[in-house]
């Protein structure tokens, strides 16, 4: 089996074989000294086809590659009901082939949609309470980029006061609660990692940098592989680091 980006035409086995540095799991990223050897995160922000995600999962098992799977609560492949069982059976699966499951934030989202009834606090809490009373492992946590915040220049990081892209005066004028990663048990935020090289599948394009090159917001993808393949030769050629990749399911296929 194999993998098929629809609009690039990139092989995920091939993607996989042209990196030259060791695969580590999101969470081991915090303790990790990449000044002395290059490594890479795999990130999957799963808004969609967890039918996918789920093939994904095995095939990386099969590879030996470890992943990070970002789960959206608010998309439809997101059960919620008590009797979730398929649901938190896949999960689980995910856990046993050597993944981790994040949580793919939009509690922002979630509050500018219905700021009356629905605060930032119940958006953290409630997918949180729920994978974690079912076994489910987590750690960390990835900015989903909604549009409604967008709209409002805001971005679903902007809840957390870790985040590096907001100042202490513009927190100041943003009218919502903040919050830390720490007041719920998470240890990193996905964009908030040092990151020497990042390489994103975002709208089904290429995107991403090298160094200072790396915007702390995604942009869209160019169908054009010269950029993926430009932003890898360049990590490969260092002699220590950490490239991160995110990549989202449905933007490929099964082959």
């Amino acid at each position: 089996m194999d993998f098929v980006s629809r609009k690039t035409g990139t092989h995920y086995s091939a993607l996989l074989e042209s990196i030259s540095a060791k695969n580590v799991r999101m969470k081991d990223w915090l303790s990790l000294d990449s000044t002395r050897e290059r490594y890479f995160v795999l990130r999957h922000d799963v808004d969609g086809d967890f039918a996918t995600a789920m093939k994904m999962a095995r095939f990386e098992y099969d590879c030996g590659i470890h992943a990070t799977y970002f789960l959206h609560a608010h998309r439809s492949y997101f059960d919620w009901t008590p009797d979730s069982s398929g649901f938190l059976d896949a999960l689980h699966k995910m856990q046993d082939l050597g993944h981790d499951i994040g949580w793919h934030n939009d509690a922002l989202a979630r509050h500018l949609e219905k700021p009356q009834t629905v605060p930032v606090l119940m958006g953290i809490r409630r997918p949180l309470r729920f994978l974690r009373e079912n076994d489910i492992e987590v750690k960390g946590c990835s900015c989903h980029g909604s549009k409604i915040c967008k709209d409002n220049r805001l971005s679903n990081n902007d809840i957390w006061i870790e985040n590096p892209f907001v100042s202490i005066a513009q927190r100041g004028t943003q009218d919502f609660t903040h919050y830390s990663l720490l007041q719920f048990g998470l240890d990193y935020e996905a964009y908030f990692l040092k990151r020497t090289a990042y390489l994103s599948d975002n709208h089904g394009g290429w995107s991403g940098g090298v160094g200072d090159e790396i915007e702390p917001f995604e942009v869209p993808g160019k169908v054009d592989n010269t950029v993926r393949d430009d932003i890898i030769e360049r990590f490969n050629a260092q002699p220590w680091g950490m490239l991160q990749i995110l990549m989202h399911p449905q933007h490929w296929r099964a082959v």
